[in-house]
């Protein structure tokens, strides 16, 4: 179980990052999923003078300390974080 737990919270802190790097630079079409809009991030990582050299790794690495609190063993986690990423009928956790 900790393997398939590791692998959903790495899968959600590549689709967060992704949604928020292309909503940022601003390639994301149409509204930001609530989902995403609604997560709160460490903003000690967002803010990290160290990471000035890369500043979209910032995003990913308060992402990745969300994930290190929480676990995606439950179902309607998975709904929740997921299904922001599909529209429509394409809803894979439903």
């Amino acid at each position: 179980m900790g393997a398939l737990d590791a692998y959903l919270c790495d899968a959600y802190v590549d689709c967060l990052t992704a949604v928020l790097r292309a909503y940022t630079q601003g390639q994301w079409v149409g509204a930001l999923p609530s989902a995403y809009s609604k997560q709160l991030l460490p903003a000690g990582e967002i803010l990290k003078s160290t990471r000035q050299h890369r500043p979209l790794w910032r995003v990913r690495m308060a992402a990745r300390k969300v994930m290190e609190k929480d676990n995606m063993l439950s179902l309607s986690r998975l709904e929740d974080c997921f299904n922001a990423d599909f529209r429509g009928a394409k809803v894979p956790l439903s």
